[in-house]
């Protein structure tokens, strides 16, 4: 999963660093004209896509019916 937090700059200058964009949005339209939010990527995790986490998800659902499978034959 891709990370981010957001610069607060004014005319190009970083002035403070905030981790949600409400909270750099609010902080923008408070101080008007000049200010700007910049998004910093902090982390990146390449193999956090829908696909990876679609492949964990089926795994994880095998090895729970794997699971419950011997549980049943023990029984």
């Amino acid at each position: 999963m891709t990370k981010v937090s957001y610069d607060i700059q004014f005319h190009g200058r970083t002035v403070k660093n905030v981790s949600s964009y409400e909270e750099a949005r609010g902080i923008i339209s408070e101080l008007g004209n000049g200010w700007m939010y910049k998004v910093r990527y902090t982390e990146f995790d390449p193999h956090d896509t829908p696909e990876y986490r679609k492949a964990c998800k089926e795994h994880a659902e095998k090895v729970a019916a794997k699971i419950a499978e011997r549980r049943a034959a023990l029984s």
